[in-house]
Formats: C-alpha cells, structure tokens, sequence
C-alpha cells in the first residue's frame, strides 16, 4: 500500500489561501496539515515530518518592504537549516502567489544555490507594469521545463486567476533570462503579458524541478463553476492535475528516500 503523502501548508501572518489550498491536496488524497508560520517556527524540526511545504497566497505582513520580504526574512532565521536538509533531500515546495514572492526572495527560485550561498537573487518581482492590483482570469501554457510535476503538462494551454500587485518578474540582464529559459526553469507563461513579466514569465523552478513557485491561484480553479464564461470551454483540468502530480511525484520522492534510508542501515 502506497504510504499517504503528507502536506504542511503555512498560515497566519497575513497568509490567507491556507484552506482552500489545503482542500486542494486533500482532493489529491494526501494528508494535510495546516500550521501557523508561528507554530513552525517554535518548532522548526517539525518541518521534516513532511513530504511538501506549501507557500500560499495572501498579504504576509502586509507586504511591507515589498511583497513576501517579511516573511522571507522570518523563514530564513528561523528555518533556514532545516528548510535547506527538506531541499536537499528533493521534498517539495510550492509556492502560489505570495507564497511564489517569498520563493524568489528567499533565493530558493530559480537557482537554489543562492539561498545556500545567500547571495543576493539576481531574480525579483516588482509592481505590475499597469501600478495596479490585478484581479482576473489568464490564459496560460506550459513550456519545455525541469519541474517534476508539470512533465505531463507540456504544452497544454489553460486559465487561472490571478490576483497580485507585485507580479512582474525582472531579472538582473538579457544573459541570465536566456539561460534560466535554456535550463528549463520558466515553468509557465502568460498567453499575453499582463504585467510586463520577463518573457511572460508567469512561474519558475529550480534546477532539480523540486520547488515551483507560480503567481495564478491554481487552488481557485478546481471546479468548472468557478471559471469565467470566456474561460469555462477551455480545459479546465490543469489545477485538478497539477496537485495530483505534486503528490504522485511526493510519493515517489517519499519512497525513495526510504528506501535509501533502509539501505544506509544495512
């Protein structure tokens, strides 16, 4: 019997898409915790009684110093070892929106080795080219890229809402956005630029495809009533199926680390 694959999504602290995110992964058929950034904190080790980490989407601390700096910056101090061995070990993370900026400004997206080497990310997220809030349906599509869970994704075009004010990803120069798109890591793009992101860059991953972080609200697409009508005869399915394969890959990933932890004890 496949063991059940275990979610911790964060809450509290201005974070506010915990629930339905979580009712996402329990449609999966994982288990699902959620647990205030507070708690974890206090007891950072509990981290690793997990198969995903999950960022969602809100207004932690209220955005101040830029949207997800705050709670970056918590993160970093207070979990910064134990979230480096969960990345080591290729358990995943995801990221929705808010979740997606503290990514980014963790340095854990999209070159991992700068949260590590906790250099400066040369990758950011800046105000929308419009200087307003956007609160809409995208038409989006995946592209050839290195995240494990969206492999059976590829070229699919699809919709999901967005709702952000700082979406726009900026990167430090032309020579580093063609290598992140000849290594695979732009995981999803806008269909038509909304916000002025680098080649319409609506999600990233790493390297090793174990973290994804994405700006649309994929937990907000799960069912055919919630779509626009311009939206409702396009394929639907990608939110349903993207979370399946975060635990289908999470499985994956839980039996292999136990296996070499069986190994290691022989």
């Amino acid at each position: 019997m496949n063991p059940k694959v275990k979610i911790l999504v964060l809450s509290g602290d201005g974070l506010n898409c915990e629930k339905e995110t979580a009712e996402a992964f329990i449609r999966a058929h994982a288990q699902v915790d959620i647990l205030t950034v507070r708690k974890l904190l206090s007891e950072p080790n509990n981290l690793h009684n997990y198969d995903v980490l999950v960022l969602p989407g809100g207004f932690s601390y209220a955005d101040d110093l830029g949207s997800g700096s705050v709670l970056a910056l918590k993160l970093l101090m207070g979990l910064g070892e134990q979230l480096a061995q969960f990345n080591r070990q290729g358990k995943l993370i995801l990221g929705i929106c808010n979740g997606f900026q503290v990514l980014v400004r963790l340095g854990l997206l999209p070159f991992d080795e700068y949260f590590f080497s906790r250099k400066a990310p040369d990758v950011s997220l800046a105000a929308n080219d419009s200087k307003s809030f956007l609160d809409t349906w995208v038409k989006l599509r995946v592209p050839d890229n290195c995240c494990l869970f969206l492999k059976q994704m590829k070229g699919k075009a699809f919709y999901l809402p967005i709702r952000h004010g700082e979406g726009k990803i900026v990167v430090r120069d032309n020579k580093l956005l063609q290598e992140m798109k000849a290594q695979g890591l732009i995981a999803i793009e806008y269909c038509e630029n909304v916000n002025g992101s680098a080649e319409n860059i609506a999600a990233l991953t790493n390297t090793r495809g174990n973290i994804l972080g994405l700006m649309p609200h994929p937990e907000a697409a799960l069912d055919i009533e919630l779509f626009p009508e311009r939206a409702a005869s396009e394929d639907y399915s990608f939110a349903k199926a993207l979370f399946e394969e975060i635990v289908s890959t999470a499985r994956a990933n839980k039996n292999m680390i136990k296996s070499e932890e069986s190994y290691e004890q022989l």
